[in-house]
């Protein structure tokens, strides 16, 4: 299952995920394992749930969960953060052989988050953030496969 043009990315999230995050920092490794949904929202909006176990590098395990909006774009889409609807990220995709990629910036304060979003020939999508500055110095590498493959 491939993805077909920017375009149409966004209707082909709906639904359920599995995913997969391996988080790198100084102080070692640490990983998150769950679900994530996108369900429908207002307009031409998706709404992102996960939730799942983070084991942190000293071992210790907890619940975790993260929500964003996603907002249709002609050529990707809009992340933003639910409670206050401010911009996260503007993803823009485009091809690459039979790959659709796109990447990112957003400041957060003096820390910057690098992103980029890679929606493979597989039907799975990976996103990879790499955060740096004062308070923040970590890189993020999630991968979804839909739930039903």
């Amino acid at each position: 299952m491939g993805w077909g043009s920017a375009a149409s990315v966004f209707a082909s999230l709906a639904g359920c995920w599995r995913l997969q995050r391996q988080i790198a920092t100084a102080e070692g490794s640490a990983a998150f394992s769950g679900e994530a949904l996108f369900l429908p929202g207002a307009g031409d909006s998706l709404i992102y749930r996960e939730n799942g176990r983070l084991r942190l590098p000293d071992g210790t395990e907890l619940d975790a969960e993260q929500s964003y909006v996603f907002l249709k774009e002609c050529d990707g889409f809009s992340i933003l953060f639910p409670s206050t609807r401010l911009l996260f990220q503007k993803v823009s995709l485009t091809p690459s052989g039979t790959l659709l990629s796109g990447t990112a910036t957003h400041a957060c304060g003096e820390d910057v988050y690098d992103s980029r979003y890679a929606f493979e020939p597989d039907g799975g999508f990976r996103i990879r953030h790499r955060v740096a500055g004062p308070r923040k110095d970590y890189v993020s590498d999630t991968r979804h496969i839909r739930a039903d493959s």
